[in-house]
């Protein structure tokens, strides 16, 4: 069951709030790489450099297994990129299959709480679908790797693997599903749709990012938001 929807202007872009910040942190290359001394230019405690150190770990990691899958990675490779020892490597993860779940789970977290931290500061219920696509398709985006390793169902890998994508698409539906039910409240709609077409619509919006992100395209991923953001609110208002 749908209801119908007001028309409303387009807000202002919403800026990509916590998860960008600690994903900054984790891209390997020498794009970006954590500083030894904090801008305020006191000493970085070992606790600081053990995060650092792991952040750096997972987002070579990522990189690894966008580009090599879970089979052709190494832990050599990563070593490689992340440019720190076996040791270091060993001190936090045990093999290959557990640093590729700590790369999902870093991702699904970061990714969610961007988003969700997105519509939270949206003042208008009907616009917070809109800000949680934008927000969602620009860091698919500016996090290329990380969304990949996050979608991507890589065979050979344990079940928990599978769920923790399966998690952050119904934690993106629930967060529709909030926004849509503060809507009616406030009388933009009539009705709330059913479970079913908010799931569909949700796998829509992640099977376009993974079209852009397959074809290494990712920084054009936004140009999909108002198609998307279209098939969203004829949905709701039909």
């Amino acid at each position: 069951m749908t209801g119908d929807i007001v028309e409303f202007p387009t807000p202002e872009p919403q800026p990509v709030t916590q998860g960008a910040t600690a994903l900054d942190a984790a891209v390997p290359t020498g794009e970006r790489r954590p500083q030894s001394t904090p801008p305020s230019g006191r000493r970085i405690s070992r606790a600081e450099r053990r995060q650092h150190q792991r952040q750096r770990i997972e987002g070579a990691a990522a990189s690894v297994f966008a580009r090599e899958g879970l089979h052709g990675a190494s832990v050599e490779q990563i070593l490689q990129s992340a440019g720190v020892s076996r040791s270091t490597f060993y001190r936090y993860f045990s093999n290959l299959d557990d640093v590729l779940l700590a790369v999902k789970r870093t991702a699904a977290q970061l990714f969610g709480d961007a988003v969700e931290q997105s519509v939270l500061a949206c003042p208008k219920s009907p616009e917070k679908i809109r800000v949680a696509i934008r927000t969602y398709l620009d860091l698919v985006g500016r996090y290329g790797d990380f969304a990949r390793v996050l979608h991507r169902e890589l065979p050979g890998t344990a079940a928990s693997s599978a769920g923790i994508r399966a998690a952050t698409l119904r934690r993106m539906a629930q967060l529709f599903r909030t926004s849509l039910e503060e809507a009616k409240e406030q009388g933009y709609i009539l009705s709330i749709p059913e479970d079913v077409t908010i799931r569909a619509l949700v796998f829509a919006i992640e099977g376009v990012a993974c079209e852009y992100l397959e074809s290494y395209d990712e920084e054009r991923a936004v140009d999909a938001a108002p198609g998307l953001i279209d098939l969203c609110y004829r949905t709701f208002g039909a």
